[in-house]
This record gives structure tokens, sequence and C-alpha cells, in this order.
């Protein structure tokens, strides 16, 4: 009786941090998303921004800005929403992959889904380049890339062992293949249509267009949801298959599930965006750092902290493409912070 009061008692404790932790994290969205459309070439400050919001949420009756500004201000909107929404995406992927695979390495580029999904979307421009404009058809494409490249991927780290190690070379050999195929269909597009879409070879979050908004929203929608109801079975599957049994989850059905939710996460994101790297390798462990290792918190917390990474990847883009350089792919900046995460990760993972 005493050990399970204590454990109540810890558990609310937790619970009362996890709800904070949203509050502090709602707060910041709206603080980032406020500083982020301030920043780009034409200067406009936070007051003209809450003018702006006022103004679209009905209080003020009149227009506060000019239409060329107001037009600016709502390129930046799309922008900074696609960046919060992808980063949700990935974020949440990297959160399954890792209990799926029982694996802290795992991330949806490593493991090969990005690069399998952008390989299969090239291609399916290369038939029919239109397919760029039909967003559920070029989702769903995206998707069964993801999902063959993490089936491969599986196959190999089965057929090497089955350790932490080999699973991220597995990884890394199936990202490699696609991300090659991936950039010759690109490269084959332009030859022959004149289309640049090589820049979804690097990712770019400003790809999409007002129209794209709803049903990037709706698909999120389904995938969080859908990785919530997965939250307990993860928690089980976790601390073993013979755990999860016992509680009544299938570990087979658990970890399918898991791979077609990671997946059709993967997919839509780079159908918008392009592939964009380690944002599922890093956001799962700050989640797990701030909230505990429960699915129940980790999922809500990584919902916040993948879109407020990439979305301050995205004003870092902006920022430098003020000093004249030009504006770089917003995944060169995520590889470059995710780079040396992840071999941190490995040096931890060989000394334990």
């Amino acid at each position: 009786m005493l050990a399970m009061s204590i454990v109540k008692v810890r558990y609310r404790k937790r619970l009362r941090f996890f709800y904070v932790s949203l509050i502090v994290f709602s707060i910041l969205f709206i603080m980032t998303l406020v500083f982020s459309l301030t920043i780009g070439s034409a200067n406009i400050g936070v007051d003209g921004v809450f003018e702006w919001i006022l103004y679209k949420i009905g209080i003020h009756a009149l227009q506060p800005v000019n239409e060329g500004v107001l037009k600016i201000i709502e390129l930046r909107f799309v922008r900074t929403l696609t960046a919060f929404i992808v980063g949700v995406m990935l974020g949440v992927s990297g959160v399954i992959l890792q209990a799926c695979s029982r694996n802290p390495l795992a991330d949806p580029f490593i493991l090969g889904l990005s690069s399998g999904a952008l390989s299969f979307l090239a291609l399916a421009m290369l038939i029919s380049p239109a397919l760029i404009y039909l967003r559920p058809i070029a989702i769903a494409i995206a998707f069964i890339g993801a999902l063959i490249g993490f089936t491969i991927t599986l196959a190999l780290f089965e057929a090497t062992g089955g350790t932490s190690t080999s699973l991220v070379l597995s990884g890394i050999a199936v990202s490699t293949l696609f991300g090659g195929l991936g950039l010759i269909f690109s490269y084959m597009v332009y030859a022959r249509y004149k289309m640049h879409i090589v820049i979804y070879t690097l990712g770019c979050v400003s790809l999409t267009t007002k129209n794209d908004l709803m049903l990037m929203i709706v698909t999120l929608t389904i995938g969080i949801v859908l990785a919530i109801l997965l939250s307990k079975p993860l928690n089980a599957l976790i601390y073993g298959d013979e755990y999860a049994q016992q509680l009544g989850y299938n570990p087979r059905s658990v970890i399918r599930f898991g791979a077609i939710l990671a997946s059709f996460l993967t997919g839509t994101a780079v159908a918008f965006t392009g592939v964009i790297g380690f944002i599922g390798l890093i956001v799962p462990h700050i989640a797990r750092f701030i909230v505990g290792h429960d699915h129940r918190f980790v999922i809500p917390a990584s919902i916040f902290i993948g879109g407020l990474i990439l979305c301050y990847a995205d004003v870092l883009v902006r920022l430098i493409a003020l000093t004249g350089l030009g504006e770089i792919p917003i995944g060169a900046i995520t590889s470059i912070i995710g780079g040396p995460f992840l071999a941190y990760l490995i040096v931890k993972s060989l000394k334990a």
C-alpha cells in the first residue's frame, strides 16, 4: 500500500509538471510565431504583427497595414506554420521509431524513411510532373517510399545481428542508396521539364502555399491522434515483448502500426518540404529529458519541441539571408546541429 501511495504521489507530481510544461511551451509557441513574422528583408515590427493579428481575428475593423505588407506577413505566417507542422511530424515520428526499435539512435532521416519518400516522389514527378501539385497523391507516394525504405532498413538490421550499431549502419546504407536515386531522378526531372526540385533533397519550408495548410493540418491531426493512442502500447513495448504481451499488446502489431504511422508522418513532411534531417533524432531526447520516459507525456512534449526547433532553424535561415549570402536550405542547419548530436549518442552508447 505504501509503495502504491508513493507511486501515485510521484505520478501526480509528474502530471503537474507536465501541465506546467505545456503552458510554457504554448507561451513559447506564441512568442516564436510573433518573432518569426518580424524576420525578413521587409522591416516589420512587433506592433505591425499584432495589428495584423487583431485585423485577422476581427478586432480591427479596418486594415491596419498596406496591401504589400499584409501579403508579406501572410507569406511569413504560412512559412512559419509550415516549419512548425513539419517539425511536429518529424519529432513525433522520431519518438515512435525510437520506441519501436528500442534504439535512441533511430530517426526518419537516418533509417532511410526520408530518402525513400524523396526518391519515390522524384520518380513519380519524372513520370508526371503534375503530381507535385496534387498534394494528396504526392503524400501517398511519399508514404509508400518511406515505408519501403524503412522495411529494407529493418531487413538489413535483422540480417546483420540486430544491434544498435547495425541499425544505424543499415539505415545509413539505405538512406545513401535512396538519397542517390532521389538526386538522379531530381536532375532528370530538371533536364526533361526544367523543374527545380533538387531543393527537395535539402529541405525548404517556403515551398508551401496557403492552400496547402489545411491539408497539412488535417494530416497532422490524424497522425497526432493515432500517436497519442499508441502511447500506452509504446510504454509497454520499451520494457520488452513479454511485458507488452502481459498487458495485452501484440508486440509485432504495435511495431507494424508504429512503422506505418512514422512512415505516414515522414512521407507527408517530405511531400511538402523535402528532406529535413535529424529533427526526429534530437526531439525525443529533449522531450524525455524534460518530461520523463512516459510516452503519454513524451509525445505531446515532442509536438511543441519539434515545431519550435524547426521554426527557429527557419528564423536562422532568414537571418543568414539578410547578410547577403542568400537563403540556405533548412536541412543544412538541422544537419549541422544533428550531426554532432548523433556522434555524441554513438559515443555514449559505445561506452555504456
